[in-house]
């Protein structure tokens, strides 16, 4: 007697598969990941994520990311995915892992470990997506990543300059002249730049540009003080003009204030390291 086993087999495989494809993230719902440190942080986001990908009817995709985030629980260092070269951005994805990559070192990772994971699940969402999603998922997956790479890079800044990463100075309504307190915080910032090599000065007026008037006093305050950091030793050079946080678009469009009553009449003076100048926007 013969046994048929081949199309048993067959008949088996979808049961087999769904099986394998839940095995992931059950464990990982199990594990349930508290998210403190970076490893927890980057297994809880993994979580989230495969959860999105099941209520999608993705289940293989589902899987791997739950994979992902059993081996991040587990305390193995799990990096973003490779980057596929037969995708239409695929030089954008390279050029941001690659970014995304040397940002996340030990010191991030420890001072900021939720936004580092965050950072990291969110590439793999906006690579992960180029083979199969709908066109608007994979605009808001790069979108959203280009918001939290910028959030860790500040992270980044402010480990590499401390005090000197972000600072603002004010003017008087409609003038563009600076006081002796701005004077002063521009000596300051000249002092903790100090014998530093690796840093870029982005200049970023705080206030709407709503007409030529507006864009004038806008840019004679740039000038004023980019003139200020040159006196102070500043090589003119390190210094550049960033655009204002109005333009959402913009890789230099970053508000690093947390207060949010806080006056147009003023000029963000952001340290970045020059190796991160070049870094692609996800959402160009």
């Amino acid at each position: 007697m013969r046994f048929h086993v081949f199309p048993l087999l067959m008949r088996l495989a979808p049961v087999i598969l769904l099986a394998g494809c839940t095995s992931n993230l059950q464990q990982l719902k199990e594990i349930n990941p508290d998210a403190i440190d970076f490893q927890s942080s980057l297994a809880s986001e993994y979580l989230a994520y495969s959860e999105s990908e099941i209520e999608q009817g993705r289940s293989q995709s589902a899987d791997y990311y739950a994979g992902k985030g059993v081996k991040a629980s587990k305390g193995e260092k799990i990096g973003p995915d490779m980057v596929n070269n037969s995708s239409p951005d695929a030089k954008k994805l390279a050029k941001a892992r690659q970014d995304l990559v040397g940002l996340l070192n030990d010191d991030v990772k420890n001072i900021a470990p939720q936004k580092a994971a965050r950072a990291q699940l969110l590439f793999d969402c906006w690579n992960g997506q180029e083979t199969h999603a709908k066109m608007d998922i994979k605009d808001s997956c790069a979108s959203e990543f280009s918001t939290s790479y910028k959030e860790v890079l500040m992270v980044a800044d402010s480990i590499e300059f401390g005090e000197a990463s972000s600072n603002r100075i004010e003017f008087v309504p409609g003038s563009a002249e600076l006081g002796d307190d701005e004077i002063d915080i521009i000596g300051e910032i000249a002092q903790q730049l100090k014998g530093k090599k690796d840093y870029i000065i982005k200049l970023i007026a705080g206030m709407d540009i709503k007409d030529i008037k507006s864009k004038y006093l806008a840019d004679r305050r740039l000038k004023n003080t980019r003139a200020e950091l040159v006196k102070a030793r500043i090589p003119k050079k390190k210094i550049i003009f960033g655009k204002p946080d109005t333009e959402k678009s913009s890789a230099d469009a970053v508000h690093l204030s947390n207060d949010d009553e806080q006056s147009s009449d003023g000029v963000d003076i952001l340290v970045t390291s020059s190796r991160h100048l070049l870094a692609v926007p996800a959402n160009d």
